[in-house]
């Protein structure tokens, strides 16, 4: 590949390494936060969901029979309303749950990506320099002088007493 090609992919490398950098860089706070939004979700999940299933069972235990009485059919409506508010929570959770499993997902594919656009940097980097290095064997023998042989046309170093090829004195 020419100088021009490493230059383009060196140049590229750099752009794509701080994209994902700062992608990296914002993604693994938000995880973290996204994570503990889980947890306490999950918790106010099991302490209501305990709590009003104790609540209840008991209640229910002691008032058999009683559903007639207004009072028992307002709190019946009123446990009703807890066990959406229950299944509202928990679906809040698996959401979360999603997101943060997407989020993990990005944040690691983001570090292998900075990761490799970084080494890619480097390597345009090496192949630029080495290609303008005047001591570099390909570069310095197209600019050497050279001596063309009256008798065959062979191209031959300018230093050249006699033809590579034939022999022929130059």
């Amino acid at each position: 590949m020419g100088k021009l090609a490493w230059a383009f992919i060196t140049g590229f490398s750099l752009a794509m390494f701080i994209v994902f950098l700062t992608f990296f860089i914002y993604l693994t706070p938000m995880a973290g936060m996204i994570n503990t939004s889980y947890q306490v979700n999950e918790q106010i999940y099991l302490q209501t969901h305990s709590g009003w299933y104790a609540g209840a069972s008991s209640f229910l235990t002691s008032v058999k029979g009683w559903s007639s009485v207004p009072i028992i059919g307002e709190l019946a409506q009123y446990g009703g309303s807890i066990g959406d508010f229950m299944v509202n929570v928990k679906q809040a959770s698996e959401s979360l749950q999603g997101v943060l499993g997407l989020i993990k997902f990005l944040t690691d594919a983001s570090l292998i990506a900075t990761i490799l656009f970084l080494v890619l940097f480097v390597i345009g980097l090496i192949k630029i320099k080495s290609g303008s290095n005047p001591s570099h064997p390909a570069t310095s023998a197209s600019t050497e002088k050279s001596k063309f042989c009256s008798q065959c046309g062979t191209k031959n170093v300018f230093s050249a007493k006699f033809c590579e090829s034939c022999g022929v004195k130059i």
